[in-house]
């Protein structure tokens, strides 16, 4: 019996991308007399070499693609009646823009602690008193705060259906619920909630096939005035490994570089656009400087980026000498972008604003009138902490109360799945949704020494890890743990976790979360 000895030791790194990650949180191996007596079960310290499978699952049984809908889809070159926005009161010198990405959820904020949708009204109100504006959101729009999320996006839905906005491109988050929830607010029953804008991701397509879901278009036309402009919606081609595998099974995002090009030709020939704008749930500076090679027809002339929930405003040089700007407003409503193409002189410029606090007060009442108990329990006070949290000790914290409580041999959380810090004093609902956004499961796994092993060490920078005391891990031997659906079923991990098994425990992460808080 090989073993291997490792130390586990709580580091804190600081990834490339800005995020906080860490190695491995290690705790003693005493359990409370409160957390073991409502444990599932006791398992041994030192691994099984044959473990009770009884009521477990097999890794590829942790997969649900369901079926792909083709009677309900249309093929590449099939999409000839693309939605139309008139503008009333165009600006008679320049097209005017306003995008925002990454709203997370942030509808509504009582306590001011936050900018709302009442708050992008009344920005939208002042700023298109100098002229109408095309006004897209870049994905990642719903999920993310309480009203939100406890109404599926509906709240956000109602409210955007009362603004001015153009298009909503589907970012990675728009799937955590499934596409059907997406699908609802285009089927025509007003019940349910209707978006009376188009969803946009030109490269959304069923996996295998050459036919995209019919409630999503690739592009979308305004009328602004005598100008004409085409707005193309992606997703990035890459990030599909950001959502859980389940949602995401029926379809893959198919490249964006040549599809951009693709329709941009499109609109400028079928439909004689003057203008044509990428709004892209991405933020890959490689595409965008291939994207400002395209000239004549092909020609793409601002693109607005989304997912990084970075502040950028970018330029590539084209080959005349002119430059294509790439623009991303951060993220959670904290900014706008606006940007403005001059048309005598074509010559784009451009602003990301931070919002007063100014709100407006008809986006308001409606808010409190309609969803005043979503708004009430979201200000619910669950737990009370005597200092701050910081996410770092926020997901050791969990990962260690998942060990305990479930007497496992080790836990695990992915690092970015901690979305947020938690202030001293009470915490409610929302402050609890904000950690924690998305509807994770909690899985009792039952995994190989060397499997385990390989996946503590190699994904360390990625992870939240605990384990029991100074673990004497066995290769041949099996341990128990506890980690997340999303977690388990993602690519990252796949080769640590297809041999192993898994059991749903139906609990999210974040209410067992709001167990351990309570204590």
């Amino acid at each position: 019996m090989k073993k291997v000895f490792i130390l586990l030791a709580a580091l804190t790194l600081v990834a490339c991308s800005g995020q906080t990650s860490t190695i491995t949180s290690s705790i003693s191996s005493s359990i409370s007399s409160n957390s073991s007596s409502q444990s599932s079960s006791v398992y041994n310290e030192y691994g099984d070499t044959n473990p009770n499978l009884d009521g477990y699952l097999s890794y590829d049984e942790a997969f649900n693609d369901g079926e792909i809908d083709l009677e309900n889809s249309y093929k590449d070159g099939e999409f000839n009646s693309p939605y139309i926005s008139n503008k009333s009161n165009p600006s008679l010198t320049e097209v005017r823009f306003t995008s925002l990405n990454d709203v997370h959820g942030a509808l509504y904020f009582s306590d001011g602690d936050g900018n709302g949708f009442d708050n992008t009204a009344y920005f939208l109100n002042e700023y298109q008193k100098n002229g109408d504006s095309i006004n897209i959101l870049v994905g990642d729009i719903f999920q993310g705060q309480y009203v939100s999320n406890m109404t599926h996006g509906k709240a956000f839905v109602d409210v955007i259906n009362q603004m001015d906005f153009d298009c909503f491109v589907i970012g990675n988050h728009e799937f955590d619920w499934g596409l059907d929830v997406l699908k609802g607010y285009k089927d025509g029953d007003l019940t349910n909630g209707e978006l009376n804008i188009p969803f946009l991701g030109a490269n959304i397509y069923y996996k295998g096939t050459d036919s995209h879901p019919d409630f999503i278009d690739p592009y979308m036309i305004v009328n602004y005035g005598d100008v004409k402009v085409g707005v193309i919606g992606m997703i990035g081609d890459s990030i599909e490994n950001s959502i859980d595998a389940n949602r995401v099974g029926n379809y893959e995002f198919k490249n964006c570089q040549q599809l951009t090009r693709e329709y941009s030709k499109i609109l400028h020939q079928d439909y004689d656009c003057d203008y044509v704008v990428l709004a892209i749930h991405d933020y890959d500076e490689e595409d965008f400087s291939y994207f400002a090679s395209f000239n004549g027809d092909e020609k793409i002339d601002l693109i607005f980026g989304g997912h990084t929930h970075y502040v950028k405003n970018d330029r590539f040089v084209r080959s005349d000498g002119s430059y294509l700007y790439a623009l991303q407003g951060g993220a959670n409503n904290e900014r706008i972008v606006t940007a403005e193409i001059d048309i005598a002189t074509n010559i784009s410029s451009y602003k990301i604003d931070y919002y007063s606090s100014n709100r407006d007060s008809e986006i308001q009442n409606y808010l409190i009138t309609n969803f005043g108990d979503f708004i009430s329990q979201a200000n619910e006070v669950v737990a009370t902490l005597d200092r701050r949290k910081n996410e770092y000790e926020i997901g050791t914290e969990t990962v260690e109360y998942y060990m305990n409580y479930y007497d496992v041999q080790a836990a695990f959380i992915n690092t970015a799945g901690v979305r947020d810090s938690l202030p001293s004093g009470e915490i409610t609902n929302n402050d609890l949704l904000k950690v924690y956004p998305f509807d994770n499961l909690l899985y009792d796994v039952v995994m190989s020494g060397r499997d385990l092993y390989y996946l503590l060490r190699n994904q360390q920078d990625y992870i939240y890890s605990a384990s029991r005391g100074n673990i004497d891990i066995s290769y041949d031997v099996y341990y128990h743990v506890i980690t997340i659906n999303y977690v388990y079923t993602g690519s990252y991990y796949r080769s640590y976790l297809k041999d192993s098994h898994f059991k749903n425990l139906n609990i999210t992460l974040r209410e067992s979360y709001l167990s351990c808080l309570q204590g």
